[in-house]
């Protein structure tokens, strides 16, 4: 079976569509293809390749819905803030705030800048160093999963793609385990095509979006025209003396 496209409202702006389908769509249209990989130990590299890719997807939309914010930290926690957690099981972590913070925890001390090493630094003038992780005051690890509670076939990562949300077998986004701060990738996946469409089709944040996105739709359309205006020149026939060829009329013809 084959990928979900993500689909938008109609009215949703024309250069928002198109950075959801340019920048959005192929990443998650990889991370799908992964994670349709069997659960097995040859197979155990997936979530260190899916995360990061995932949280590229969160990145932009911070960048693009949430722009006027003062750090890149709460852009990405007003986006991380609006993320789908109503269906999740019991023992996910839901509240808005409370999943945000956390989510950025696994956003900055996991595979995307520190390869699972908690980095931190005091101010951009000092080096990095690496420090233990906690959370509450409590010493925690982030541990990557993927869903244990039935095989991963088609149909369940359509499920995955469906709009609803509550997918029979999914676990929860964000949970404490006995290994610590999980983040289950097959979750994550869905939440993140469903906070993509909940956000593109804000109407109280698509003004700020085209705004940022203008230069670049702009660019786009320049060379998709130039493409365009190539592709029809290399196939249309040319005449003896180098111009393009006389069309023949019906009469012609005849």
């Amino acid at each position: 079976m084959p990928y979900t496209p993500l689909v938008l409202d109609p009215t949703v702006p024309e250069s928002i569509q198109a950075f959801v389908a340019e920048r959005i769509e192929p990443l998650l249209r990889q991370v799908r293809a992964l994670l349709a990989l069997p659960v097995s130990p040859e197979a155990a590299g997936v979530e260190r390749v899916a995360a990061p890719a995932l949280f590229s997807v969160l990145g932009g939309l911070s960048q693009v819905f949430f722009n006027s914010q003062s750090s890149e930290k709460l852009s990405f926690l007003a986006v991380a803030e609006r993320y789908p957690t109503g269906h999740e099981p019991g023992n996910a972590i839901k509240d808005a705030k409370r999943f945000a913070d956390l989510l950025y925890v696994h956003h900055r001390a996991s595979l995307v800048h520190g390869l699972g090493l908690n980095l931190l630094r005091d101010s951009r003038f000092e080096a990095w160093r690496v420090a233990p992780l906690a959370i509450d005051g409590k010493p925690m690890r982030l541990q990557l999963a993927r869903t244990r509670a039935l095989p991963v076939t088609e149909n369940f990562l359509a499920a995955l793609e469906s709009p609803a949300g509550g997918v029979a077998g999914a676990g929860a986004t964000l949970s404490f385990a006995v290994e610590g701060l999980r983040l289950e990738l097959d979750a994550f996946y869905c939440g993140v095509r469903r906070v993509t469409r909940r956000l593109a089709e804000d109407v109280t944040l698509q003004p700020g979006a085209v705004r940022v996105l203008q230069p670049w739709f702009t660019e786009l359309q320049h060379w998709e025209n130039e493409t365009a205006s190539r592709l029809l020149s290399a196939n249309t026939p040319r005449s003896a003396a180098g111009g393009p060829a006389p069309i023949k009329t019906g009469a012609a013809r005849a």
